[in-house]
């Protein structure tokens, strides 16, 4: 399926990942850290097949992998990608 996250603030529990399976795709802009300061949370993964879109602007904050991506995923970048605060 396809996940829309549009100019958003979100925040991730600690040790967590977001996961973009096999035909799926995440569409995104905005920011997503962990949901506390001193936590991390496990970054995005997209998974052979899966599609990640960047549109506008985003930043990943607080992510042990900011994106992790398998053979074959796409990502598509479409504005700028900042990742800051990896541990």
């Amino acid at each position: 399926g396809k996940l829309t996250l549009i100019n958003n603030n979100f925040h991730v529990l600690a040790n967590k990942v977001i996961t973009v399976q096999n035909g799926g795709e995440l569409l995104v802009s905005g920011s997503i850290s962990s949901c506390g300061i001193n936590e991390t949370w496990k970054g995005i993964k997209i998974e052979t097949g899966g599609r990640l879109n960047v549109i506008n602007n985003l930043e990943i904050s607080n992510a042990v992998n900011g994106i992790q991506a398998d053979p074959n995923a796409i990502i598509n970048i479409y504005g700028r990608l900042n990742i800051v605060g990896m541990v």
